[in-house]
């Protein structure tokens, strides 16, 4: 009797464990199949992600040439600013009356919109 017992409980427990086995290797199987199909995907893309990204890059480079010539220009004018401050004055005078001039315009078209 006991070993009918024994039997029927290791029955249980290797039956468990069978079907436990069963489940996982179907969920590796399934995350296989969902990897492989991943890596397809970005086969697929890859191109066209690194076309994106040389593009990127190239706008990147002529921002970067375009901004060095501006902190170059900025350079050249603080140093003719140091040897002449009175310059700096006149640089700081004409674009307060620039700054002037924009924000007319910009209330000109506020009273031309309301006009409307």
């Amino acid at each position: 009797m006991v070993f009918e017992v024994c039997a029927l409980v290791a029955t249980i427990i290797f039956g468990v464990i069978g079907v436990e086995l069963m489940l996982w290797i179907r969920s590796a199987r399934k995350l296989t199949d969902e990897a492989k199909q991943t890596v397809q995907d970005i086969n697929a893309h890859l191109p066209y992600l690194l076309s994106d990204v040389q593009a990127v890059t190239s706008i990147v480079r002529q921002t970067s040439e375009q901004v060095g010539g501006t902190v170059n220009e900025v350079a050249v004018s603080l140093e003719e600013m140091r040897k002449n401050p009175l310059r700096f004055i006149a640089v700081f005078i004409e674009g307060i009356k620039q700054l002037m001039a924009l924000w007319q315009d910009i209330r000109g078209r506020k009273k031309e919109a309301s006009d409307r």
